[in-house]
């Protein structure tokens, strides 16, 4: 019987996009052994399958770098469009035919409390994060994704106003952002930008 372990990988404008580690494990039943395949020392070629909404020609960077760096791993990368991406993942979790690495939104303590996604809680590459960054993919305590990358929104000053003659802005940059951030309204058109820019 094989038993697969989802972890996901998420993306999002200013909200990190989450990638996280995968394992697939036999069972012979006849032998009561359990292996792992890709384990270290295996020459035996593992086949990785990754569902996502965005194109695969946006993920080329990385899915060349991980061809580099596994070569005993094959990636198999399955696109579905985002407005049918949630009926066909539930349709191949709910029948156990699910993918071994999902890019997915905010649907990721459903599926942890679901069952479908793998618990990273104690993996040694999930230090290398912040812990407010791990926040949104945690369940308990328990951390069942990682951030892939950070989108980040940006403004254009088109015309001369009071704001930026207040200050040179060339010298004075960051300055001038950390003033409009706090002094502009936080209306809905400028929440992601002032949250952009929180660590200023």
């Amino acid at each position: 019987m094989k038993k697969k372990w989802l972890s996901l990988m998420m993306c999002a404008a200013i909200i990190p996009s989450m990638i996280a580690g995968c394992g697939n494990s036999t069972s012979d039943t006849d032998s009561g052994k359990t292996t792992t395949e890709g384990s270290k020392g295996s020459d035996k070629k593992v086949e990785i399958r990754v569902m996502a909404y965005n194109a695969e020609s946006t993920r080329a960077t990385y899915l060349k770098l991980l061809e580099e760096k596994l070569p005993n791993i094959k990636v198999t990368f399955e696109f579905v469009a985002l407005d049918n991406f949630n009926n066909v993942l539930n349709s191949q979790l709910q029948a156990g035919q699910g993918p071994d690495i999902i890019e997915v939104g905010g649907e990721t303590r459903l599926l942890a409390n679901a069952g479908y996604l793998m618990d990273l809680t104690g993996e040694e590459f999930t230090s290398k994060y912040a812990d407010s960054g791990l926040a949104p993919y945690s369940v308990d305590g328990k951390v069942f994704a990682t951030p892939l990358q950070i989108g980040m929104k940006v403004f254009f000053i088109t015309k001369l106003c009071s704001v930026i003659t207040a200050f040179k802005f060339r010298k004075h940059l960051i300055s001038l952002l950390r003033f409009i951030r706090t002094s502009l309204p936080k209306g809905q058109n400028l929440k992601q930008w002032v949250h952009s820019l929180g660590s200023l």
